[in-house]
C-alpha cells in the first residue's frame, strides 16, 4: 500500500530535513586534519538538541553515535571514534534528525585538507550521479530506473557500486 502525506506532514518532513541540513552545515565547518570524528559526532548531536530536534541515529539498534562517520575506505554507518583526520582522507556524514515525530537524513562526503586528484574526481562523479538519480525519480519510473541510472554513471567514469 503507499501512503500519501499530507502537505502538513511534508512541511513537518521538510523542516526535519532542514534541521539535518543545518547540523550537516556545522559539522562542515570543522572537518579539518587534527579534529578526531567523535568530535564531528558532539558537533552534530548539540546542534540537533540545542534547536529542537533528537539525533535519530543515536542508541537505534545500540548505534553509539548521531552521526554514521565513514573515512576513507569504510563504506557505511561507520562508528564516531578517537580517529583524528588526516590530510587526503575523505569523510562520509549522514545525520538524521527527528523533529515532531518526523526524520531528516543528510548525508555528505568531505575532503580533508588536500586529496589526491583521483579521489576529487570519485567525489564529483558521485555527486553527479546523485544528480542522475534524482532525475530518474519521476512518476511512473521504478526504484530500479534511480538505482539504473546512478549505477550506470558511475560505471561509465570508473567507479563501481557497492552491492
Amino acid at each position: 500500500m503507499i501512503y500519501l502525506k499530507t502537505p502538513e506532514e511534508i512541511e513537518l518532513i521538510r523542516a526535519a530535513c532542514d534541521l539535518a541540513s543545518r547540523a550537516l552545515g556545522e559539522v562542515a565547518k570543522e572537518v579539518r586534519p587534527g579534529v578526531p570524528t567523535h568530535r564531528l559526532d558532539t558537533i552534530a548531536r548539540e546542534y540537533i538538541l540545542d534547536n529542537g530536534g533528537r539525533p535519530a541515529c543515536l542508541g537505534y539498534g545500540g548505534f553509539p553515535g548521531t552521526v554514521c562517520i565513514e573515512v576513507n575506505e569504510t563504506v557505511v554507518h561507520g562508528f564516531p571514534s578517537n580517529y583524528t583526520l588526516r590530510e587526503g582522507d575523505i569523510v562520509g556524514t549522514d545525520i538524521v534528525a527527528e523533529l515532531n515525530g518526523y526524520n531528516g537524513d543528510m548525508c555528505y562526503t568531505f575532503p580533508v585538507g588536500e586529496v589526491d586528484p583521483r579521489v576529487m574526481q570519485l567525489l564529483r562523479d558521485t555527486k553527479e550521479s546523485l544528480n542522475r538519480g534524482i532525475e530518474a525519480a519521476r512518476t511512473g519510473k521504478r526504484i530500479g530506473d534511480i538505482a539504473n541510472a546512478v549505477q550506470t554513471y558511475c560505471e561509465q567514469h570508473g567507479f563501481s557500486v557497492v552491492r
